[in-house]
């Protein structure tokens, strides 16, 4: 009868810990996946961020030891870089989502609170497209593939 006793409390030990592990890890996937929706959502729409996408290549080329990168200055007035440009920075998303879980009393009852971060990229801003910009287009690749 005591081995029965003994026994049975183990096992009960044994269930509260696989209950505690698995609540815990169930609510960290929840704060993951709650985290990822609501920043899918927002990083399919468009946003506009500050920064200058070719100088950051630019620079991580320098900071990595490689040669620099090459001149663009002979096709600079080809290139369109004002505000709406996507050798801009589109931004991007940073959501942070939490959840609690409570253990078993068994196992202390406590209380942690599960986080769940997702950093993402928004999409290019669409830039606004003219006839001219067309135009400017195709007389650039036609100076650049035919050299006149």
């Amino acid at each position: 009868m005591v081995e029965a006793a003994v026994v049975a409390v183990f096992m009960l030990m044994m269930f509260a810990s696989l209950w505690a592990a698995v609540s815990y890890q169930a609510t960290k996937l929840r704060a993951m996946d709650d985290a990822r929706h609501a920043a899918w959502a927002l990083a399919l729409a468009p946003c506009q961020g500050s920064g200058d996408t070719l100088a950051d290549v630019a620079d991580a080329t320098q900071d990595s030891g490689s040669g620099a990168l090459p001149s663009t200055k002979q096709s600079d007035q080809f290139l369109d870089v004002r505000a709406g440009s996507l050798a801009k920075d589109a931004g991007y998303v940073d959501l942070t989502r939490q959840r609690q879980v409570k253990f078993p009393k068994l196992m202390g009852g406590s209380t942690y609170e599960m986080r769940g971060r997702m950093y993402l990229r928004c999409n290019e801003p669409v830039p606004p497209e003219t006839a001219r910009d067309l135009f400017m287009t195709a007389v650039g690749v036609a100076k650049y593939t035919y050299g006149f």
